[in-house]
């Protein structure tokens, strides 16, 4: 709309709602919505210790500091969480991991049955590895492992684009993940089968 001889504009947007409303720190939120129109929210909380709330330091009386292990952090640490939204209202935060935890980037997909998977990376003794967690009528079911190597689990193609996950979920049954498209017909492409511990992926589309 436009003001003032068209001097001045003015754009509807969006109005913001706050999911979250604790003190803990909040980010990386990911989407889906199921086939019933309700849109999931997984994302990961941060809880700090509570030493490290607020003004938390003095200074000695010769401004020389000698050490520093107050500022080692005990009580911290990620969690991941999962919320609907339906009929305008949030539902209460369904948590997928447990606190405490050194977590990274969670995804979320609903399966086109009553399912939605949660899938994020976890350190893990010193390995960041993938991990994938259903959540039926807003029960958590098992945590499923999907990798076990040691190192990162990303991958590359030769104009240095970095992969992350892009797979419609088809299904997992007997720790098997498979993706409804098919394999790779041109290009770089990344895949890979192991049912013997880990899973099944196909199909990763070259790069544009």
């Amino acid at each position: 709309m436009k003001f003032l001889g068209g001097r001045a504009m003015v754009d509807r947007v969006p109005a913001a709602t706050a999911i979250t409303k604790t003190p803990d720190e909040q980010d990386y939120p990911a989407a889906a919505t199921d086939r019933d129109g309700g849109v999931w929210v997984a994302y990961r909380t941060f809880t700090a210790d509570p030493k490290f709330r607020g003004i938390r330091w003095t200074l000695p009386s010769d401004d020389e500091i000698k050490k520093f292990d107050e500022l080692k952090e005990v009580n911290h640490g990620d969690q991941l969480m999962l919320a609907r939204y339906a009929n305008g209202v949030w539902s209460k935060p369904i948590a997928i991991t447990e606190g405490r935890g050194d977590l990274f980037k969670p995804a979320v997909a609903a399966d086109g049955s009553e399912r939605v998977w949660v899938f994020w990376s976890a350190n893990q003794g010193g390995n960041f590895d993938l991990y994938a967690r259903p959540v039926v009528k807003n029960n958590p079911g098992r945590t499923i492992k999907l990798t076990t190597d040691s190192g990162p689990d990303v991958a590359g193609c030769r104009n240095r684009c970095e992969w992350k996950c892009d797979c419609r979920l088809a299904g997992i049954s007997k720790r098997t993940i498979s993706d409804s498209r098919n394999a790779p017909k041109k290009g770089d492409g990344i895949f890979g089968r192991d049912h013997s511990r880990v899973n099944q992926l196909q199909r990763m589309e070259s790069c544009d």
